[in-house]
């Protein structure tokens, strides 16, 4: 059995919904996160992945000081 076509964001819609499933009953199961550790974005990391910091660039120039 094979497969012609595959659509790439299902895969990945997927693999989200696993790792949250086993996320939040990890989280349920302990009541903390600190058994996670392995499996989570440090907050740094995070927010760099996400763009934060070229954000704060942009807020810095455009969005007026606050005094």
């Amino acid at each position: 059995m094979g497969f012609s076509r595959i659509s790439v964001p299902v895969p990945t819609i997927y693999a989200a919904a696993k790792a949250l499933y086993e996320t939040l009953n990890q989280l349920y199961k302990d009541g903390t996160n600190k058994n996670l550790q392995d499996r989570i974005f440090p907050f740094q990391e995070f927010n760099k992945l996400i763009g934060f910091p070229e954000i704060r660039d942009l807020e810095k120039k455009f969005l007026p000081e606050n005094k």
